[in-house]
């Protein structure tokens, strides 16, 4: 049981989570009241993706709170693993891990660092962009290609917000 690793689970992932942070955007903008309020935003949204692409066996971890179901941050902003239904089988597996960064450049230099160690099915990357290089997309993948082991499985979401919305680049690496 490893859907998460198949191009066509990550393919459909990329199009819910992109859906529900445009969805987000036009929700907050022009409301918000600071990065906090957009970190929220942005990792509720990530629950009902989550419970629909992973399934009812599924676990999410969030920092905040968006429903009585959901724990708080575990490794990650948010993630949803998969459990073994017997106690002996454990962590079966993650198929997907989200960091979400509104701060300085070098904080979104940190997540990035943590979140390229995440063996997820798909990684996804939310971040200002207002402060990034115009080639941060290129500058960002050449950073996580340093990082070993790769597998050819490696699929990313990164999601740079500007006020006009979010602009999504999604590689398979």
């Amino acid at each position: 049981m490893t859907f998460w690793l198949e191009k066509e689970w990550q393919e459909r992932a990329v199009e819910a989570v992109r859906d529900a942070l445009d969805r987000v955007h036009a929700g907050l903008i022009g409301q918000s009241r600071g990065p906090k309020d957009w970190t929220v935003g942005v990792l509720q949204a990530f629950v009902p993706v989550a419970r629909d692409l992973c399934g009812d066996g599924s676990v999410c971890g969030l920092k905040c709170p968006a429903d009585d179901q959901c724990k708080g941050e575990w490794l990650y902003d948010f993630c949803c693993w998969i459990e073994g239904t017997a106690a002996h089988e454990g962590f079966l597996g993650m198929p997907m891990a989200v960091e979400s960064e509104w701060g300085s450049w070098n904080d979104v230099w940190d997540d990035l660092d943590k979140l390229t160690q995440a063996r997820a099915g798909l990684r996804v990357f939310v971040f200002d962009a207002r402060w990034a290089p115009a080639d941060w997309h290129d500058v960002m993948s050449r950073r996580i290609r340093r990082f070993v082991p790769m597998s050819a499985n490696d699929a990313w979401l990164f999601a740079g917000w500007k006020p006009e919305g979010f602009e999504f680049k999604s590689s398979l690496l």
